[in-house]
């Protein structure tokens, strides 16, 4: 199904890819690896960035801490436990890619 404006691509991909994309294609009815692939990108595509999925799971993981959250805490003391559980160990924050790096 190429088209006049189509552009190819020839590329290498790893053997273990090839199969996840072919076992992929036969799970969603579709007939060809390249048209697989295609389908993947697209799909990929329409997906929010990264930056934008980092705040929407720091947005669910907090809503998961509220409803765990202690009665007899201070809202101040909620506040920074919330603040700590979703930013994660400070020991891990300058390997983190979705955070500015900070001293603590």
């Amino acid at each position: 199904m190429a088209h006049e404006s189509d552009i190819e691509l020839p590329t290498k991909l790893p053997a273990d890819v090839c199969r996840r994309v072919d076992q992929w294609a036969a799970r969603n009815g579709i007939r060809s690896r390249e048209l697989a692939i295609v389908e993947l990108l697209e799909l990929g595509l329409k997906q929010e960035p990264l930056s934008n999925q980092g705040a929407r799971a720091e947005m669910l993981a907090g809503n998961e801490i509220d409803l765990m959250e202690d009665a007899n805490a201070t809202s101040e003391e909620k506040r920074i436990r919330k603040r700590r559980l979703t930013r994660g160990p400070s020991v891990f924050r300058h390997v983190r890619r979705d955070q500015a790096k900070d001293e603590g």
